[in-house]
Protein backbone atom coordinates (compact mmCIF):
# COMPACT_ATOMS: atom_id res chain seq x y z
CA UNK A 1 0.00 0.00 0.00
CA UNK A 2 1.55 3.68 -1.05
CA UNK A 3 1.03 6.25 1.49
CA UNK A 4 1.13 10.16 0.47
CA UNK A 5 3.20 12.47 2.74
CA UNK A 6 3.57 16.29 2.39
CA UNK A 7 5.80 18.36 4.13
CA UNK A 8 5.47 22.41 4.47
CA UNK A 9 7.79 24.69 5.42
CA UNK A 10 8.59 25.41 9.18
CA UNK A 11 7.64 28.96 8.91
CA UNK A 12 4.03 28.08 6.79
CA UNK A 13 1.18 28.31 8.80
CA UNK A 14 -0.45 25.15 9.78
CA UNK A 15 -3.85 23.77 7.16
CA UNK A 16 -6.67 23.72 9.45
CA UNK A 17 -7.56 19.74 9.84
CA UNK A 18 -10.55 18.15 9.28
CA UNK A 19 -10.59 16.55 12.71
CA UNK A 20 -10.56 20.12 14.08
CA UNK A 21 -14.27 21.04 15.26
CA UNK A 22 -16.12 22.39 12.39
CA UNK A 23 -16.87 25.74 14.33
CA UNK A 24 -13.23 26.67 14.74
CA UNK A 25 -12.56 27.89 11.58
CA UNK A 26 -16.16 28.76 10.06
CA UNK A 27 -16.78 31.03 13.03
CA UNK A 28 -13.34 32.83 12.32
CA UNK A 29 -14.35 32.89 8.34
CA UNK A 30 -17.88 33.30 8.91
CA UNK A 31 -20.90 31.80 6.45
CA UNK A 32 -20.80 32.23 2.68
CA UNK A 33 -23.01 34.48 1.44
CA UNK A 34 -23.64 36.30 5.24
CA UNK A 35 -21.57 39.19 6.90
CA UNK A 36 -21.60 37.43 10.34
CA UNK A 37 -19.78 34.79 11.87
CA UNK A 38 -21.20 31.12 12.60
CA UNK A 39 -22.09 31.65 16.15
CA UNK A 40 -23.90 35.33 15.09
CA UNK A 41 -26.02 32.90 13.29
CA UNK A 42 -26.21 30.33 15.31
CA UNK A 43 -27.69 32.92 18.06
CA UNK A 44 -30.10 34.35 15.38
CA UNK A 45 -31.25 30.28 14.77
CA UNK A 46 -31.57 29.78 18.56
CA UNK A 47 -33.70 33.46 19.00
CA UNK A 48 -36.45 32.69 16.12
CA UNK A 49 -36.45 29.27 17.87
CA UNK A 50 -37.45 30.48 21.32
CA UNK A 51 -39.46 33.35 19.43
CA UNK A 52 -41.56 30.66 17.76
CA UNK A 53 -42.62 28.88 20.86
CA UNK A 54 -43.07 31.98 23.32
CA UNK A 55 -45.36 33.36 20.21
CA UNK A 56 -46.87 29.34 20.01
CA UNK A 57 -47.29 29.55 23.71
CA UNK A 58 -48.58 32.96 23.97
CA UNK A 59 -51.24 32.27 21.00
CA UNK A 60 -52.05 29.47 22.81
CA UNK A 61 -53.04 30.71 26.29
CA UNK A 62 -54.98 33.74 24.39
CA UNK A 63 -57.31 31.12 22.71
CA UNK A 64 -57.90 29.02 25.98
CA UNK A 65 -58.89 31.73 27.65
CA UNK A 66 -61.15 32.95 24.56
CA UNK A 67 -62.84 29.43 23.94
CA UNK A 68 -61.12 28.53 20.58
CA UNK A 69 -58.58 27.03 18.51
CA UNK A 70 -55.08 28.63 18.79
CA UNK A 71 -55.65 27.89 14.27
CA UNK A 72 -58.60 30.06 14.23
CA UNK A 73 -57.14 33.35 16.07
CA UNK A 74 -54.48 33.52 12.82
CA UNK A 75 -57.49 32.91 10.50
CA UNK A 76 -59.60 35.81 12.42
CA UNK A 77 -56.56 38.21 12.46
CA UNK A 78 -56.33 37.90 8.43
CA UNK A 79 -59.79 38.15 7.32
CA UNK A 80 -60.07 41.26 10.23
CA UNK A 81 -57.34 43.23 8.77
CA UNK A 82 -58.26 42.86 4.75
CA UNK A 83 -61.23 45.25 4.10
CA UNK A 84 -62.68 42.86 1.41
CA UNK A 85 -63.48 39.33 1.27
CA UNK A 86 -60.87 36.53 0.56
CA UNK A 87 -60.52 33.71 -1.27
CA UNK A 88 -59.94 29.80 0.61
CA UNK A 89 -56.36 31.02 -1.98
CA UNK A 90 -55.60 34.40 -0.65
CA UNK A 91 -56.30 32.94 2.93
CA UNK A 92 -53.63 29.86 2.68
CA UNK A 93 -51.28 32.11 1.14
CA UNK A 94 -51.42 34.82 3.49
CA UNK A 95 -51.14 32.67 6.60
CA UNK A 96 -48.17 30.53 5.11
CA UNK A 97 -49.87 27.23 4.93
CA UNK A 98 -51.50 24.53 2.23
CA UNK A 99 -55.24 25.24 1.08
CA UNK A 100 -56.19 21.89 2.18
CA UNK A 101 -55.28 22.99 5.67
CA UNK A 102 -56.81 26.64 5.53
CA UNK A 103 -60.12 24.98 4.00
CA UNK A 104 -59.84 22.65 7.12
CA UNK A 105 -59.60 25.29 9.29
CA UNK A 106 -62.56 27.97 7.89
CA UNK A 107 -64.63 25.09 7.68
CA UNK A 108 -64.46 24.61 11.72
CA UNK A 109 -65.23 28.45 12.01
CA UNK A 110 -68.06 28.84 9.61
CA UNK A 111 -69.81 25.60 11.05
CA UNK A 112 -69.28 27.97 14.72
CA UNK A 113 -70.48 31.06 12.91
CA UNK A 114 -67.41 33.29 12.71
CA UNK A 115 -66.99 32.95 9.11
CA UNK A 116 -69.33 33.20 5.96
CA UNK A 117 -68.41 31.90 2.72
CA UNK A 118 -70.21 33.99 -0.09
CA UNK A 119 -70.45 33.76 -4.51
CA UNK A 120 -67.59 35.75 -5.38
CA UNK A 121 -68.83 38.55 -7.54
CA UNK A 122 -66.23 38.71 -10.07
CA UNK A 123 -66.19 34.83 -10.73
CA UNK A 124 -68.97 33.02 -9.92
CA UNK A 125 -67.08 29.83 -9.46
CA UNK A 126 -65.37 30.84 -6.21
CA UNK A 127 -66.48 31.51 -2.89
CA UNK A 128 -65.07 34.52 -0.46
CA UNK A 129 -64.73 34.39 3.00
CA UNK A 130 -65.40 37.13 5.73
CA UNK A 131 -66.04 37.56 9.18
CA UNK A 132 -69.91 37.36 10.80
CA UNK A 133 -70.47 40.17 13.16
CA UNK A 134 -69.70 37.28 15.95
CA UNK A 135 -66.32 36.37 13.65
CA UNK A 136 -65.38 40.60 14.22
CA UNK A 137 -66.25 40.46 18.21
CA UNK A 138 -63.99 37.55 18.41
CA UNK A 139 -61.17 38.76 16.53
CA UNK A 140 -61.52 42.06 18.39
CA UNK A 141 -61.30 40.42 22.14
CA UNK A 142 -58.35 38.48 20.90
CA UNK A 143 -56.54 41.53 19.67
CA UNK A 144 -57.43 43.26 22.93
CA UNK A 145 -56.10 40.12 24.85
CA UNK A 146 -52.60 40.06 22.83
CA UNK A 147 -52.81 44.02 23.71
CA UNK A 148 -53.05 43.64 26.89
CA UNK A 149 -50.45 40.87 27.31
CA UNK A 150 -48.01 43.02 25.41
CA UNK A 151 -48.42 45.89 28.22
CA UNK A 152 -47.65 43.46 30.24
CA UNK A 153 -44.66 41.73 28.78
CA UNK A 154 -43.15 45.04 27.75
CA UNK A 155 -43.76 47.42 30.14
CA UNK A 156 -40.23 48.12 31.13
CA UNK A 157 -39.21 48.44 27.75
CA UNK A 158 -38.90 52.25 26.41
CA UNK A 159 -40.48 53.30 23.05
CA UNK A 160 -37.07 53.68 21.34
CA UNK A 161 -36.70 49.79 22.04
CA UNK A 162 -40.19 48.95 20.84
CA UNK A 163 -39.62 51.52 17.67
CA UNK A 164 -36.16 49.15 16.94
CA UNK A 165 -37.85 45.47 18.11
CA UNK A 166 -40.65 46.28 15.39
CA UNK A 167 -38.34 47.51 12.82
CA UNK A 168 -35.69 44.70 13.22
CA UNK A 169 -38.94 42.26 13.41
CA UNK A 170 -40.39 43.42 10.21
CA UNK A 171 -37.17 43.08 8.51
CA UNK A 172 -36.75 39.51 9.52
CA UNK A 173 -39.97 38.94 8.81
CA UNK A 174 -39.75 40.13 4.68
CA UNK A 175 -36.46 38.51 4.77
CA UNK A 176 -37.92 35.22 5.39
CA UNK A 177 -41.11 35.56 3.19
CA UNK A 178 -38.98 37.08 0.19
CA UNK A 179 -37.18 33.37 0.73
CA UNK A 180 -39.72 31.53 0.52
CA UNK A 181 -41.27 32.99 -2.29
CA UNK A 182 -38.45 32.70 -4.78
CA UNK A 183 -38.72 30.04 -7.36
CA UNK A 184 -35.79 28.30 -6.06
CA UNK A 185 -37.12 27.72 -2.39
CA UNK A 186 -40.58 26.71 -4.36
CA UNK A 187 -38.37 24.54 -6.42
CA UNK A 188 -36.62 22.62 -3.33
CA UNK A 189 -39.47 22.29 -1.32
CA UNK A 190 -41.83 21.33 -3.79
CA UNK A 191 -44.30 23.71 -1.90
CA UNK A 192 -44.56 26.61 -3.40
CA UNK A 193 -45.73 29.48 -0.75
CA UNK A 194 -46.40 26.90 1.93
CA UNK A 195 -43.26 25.38 2.70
Amino acid sequence: MTTLTTTRAPDAAPSASTTDPPSSTTERRGIPGLGADAATVDGLISALEELGRAQRESATATARDLGCARSSLAVLRILEKNELPLQIGDLAHAMRIDVSVASRQVGALVKEGYVERAVDEDDRRARTLALTDSGRALAAEAFAAWRDRARHVFGDWSPDELHDAVVQLRKIADSVVRHHDTPDHRATTGKGTTA
